[in-house]
């Protein structure tokens, strides 16, 4: 039988922990893969009211930028780049 201290430990770890086709994954990267998914389905669903031009074009094109904006990376400046320190 488990101890309490196991027992908990266990509790705590399944609710962090993911299982998905075979391969466990943490809360944060669930989530991270959960938000790229959505993230898609939103520029698949911008790019088709677009191509059949069903109206509200302002809508989906700022939809698509923010949704690509997203997705892109921080730009980052490096350190003593431009001759500083």
């Amino acid at each position: 039988m488990d101890t309490p201290d196991t027992e908990h430990t266990y509790r705590s770890l399944s609710r962090r922990m993911f299982d998905n086709m075979g391969k466990t994954l943490s809360k944060w990267q669930a989530a991270f893969v959960t938000q790229v998914v959505i993230i898609y389905i939103v520029v698949i669903a911008c790019i088709v009211n677009l191509s059949f031009d069903n109206g509200k074009t302002e809508l989906w094109v700022s939809l698509l930028g923010y949704s690509l904006g997203c997705m892109l990376p921080s730009p980052k400046i490096k350190r003593g780049e431009f001759g500083t320190g």
